[in-house]
């Protein structure tokens, strides 16, 4: 599980075979509710967890604002590796693109307790990019105007048509908002006349297939296993990994596979 949280905004995300899940949701950068709106991503992430139903998360986050507070909030939710479950709070919409184009999710809208609640079902492909970004993303002003959700969206369609990956994709966006924010290029200092933009976050998604690796470190304590071992480690799919010269050394005489050793430094090695 990862928790970020900056701004007063708090993202949670988790990922497992079965699931992945991202919870954002923004204090819109004021100061004391940040204490309000971390226990809700707590309680929403807990119960994405448990296997709860997305229309019982989103009752449990209703209840917990307090009335007549503008706290946006979003889920995504996907499971089976492809069938993706989305949820808004007053917030931004989700921004995906795939193959270089954009994709309008078609979401339902419906008022609840006071807020606008929009959900979309959707599948998901390789090579899809999505992102996600908190409120303050959305109400950048700089270049003597405002930043909207078309402006991003076609920032995004054009990166995207690079086939970056999800760090490129959110290094991007953060440049992007620094100049908009500054009135400049990125890295660029304030000019006397504009102000370090407000806080924001931004969750950034790229679609792949999944990876494993699969590490064998150190010698088993009983040599007549050494074999079976070795089998386990053959069988497992993806990457795989031997982790120190007397494993590899065990590795090589099961294998009958000649072994080349890296000379030890004279004063040895600082770092293993």
């Amino acid at each position: 599980q990862s928790l970020v949280e900056t701004g007063n905004d708090v993202i949670r995300t988790f990922q497992t075979e079965e699931q992945f899940y991202a919870v954002v949701v923004s204090g819109l950068g004021i100061r004391d509710w940040g204490l309000e709106i971390a226990p809700i991503a707590k309680e929403a992430a807990s119960l994405l967890e448990e296997g709860r139903p997305l229309g019982k998360v989103i009752e449990t986050m209703l209840a917990a604002l307090s009335e007549g507070k503008h706290i946006p909030f979003s889920i995504l939710q996907v499971l089976q590796g492809s069938q993706a479950h989305l949820v808004e709070c007053d917030a931004p919409p989700l921004f995906m693109s795939r193959r270089g184009e954009l994709v309008l999710l078609s979401v339902v809208e419906e008022e609840s307790r006071g807020h606008l609640i929009r959900q979309c079902e959707f599948s998901l492909q390789d090579g899809d990019h999505l992102a996600i970004v908190s409120e303050g993303y959305i109400r950048a002003k700089g270049w003597s105007r405002q930043w909207g959700w078309r402006d991003i969206a076609v920032s995004i369609r054009r990166l995207t048509e690079t086939r970056c990956d999800a760090q490129q994709l959110l290094d991007a966006l953060i440049s992007s908002y620094w100049r908009l924010g500054r009135g400049g290029r990125a890295g660029e200092s304030p000019t006397p006349n504009t102000q370090s933009p407000t806080p924001v976050s931004i969750l950034a998604m790229f679609v792949r297939p999944q990876r494993t690796a699969t590490v064998w470190s150190g010698p088993p304590a009983k040599r007549d296993v050494e074999e079976v071992v070795l089998e386990k480690l053959i069988d497992e799919p993806g990457a795989r990994i031997i982790c120190g010269d007397t494993t590899a050394e065990i590795a090589a005489r099961l294998l009958g596979a000649e072994l080349e050793m890296e000379p030890r430094p004279e004063d040895g090695w600082m770092e293993v």
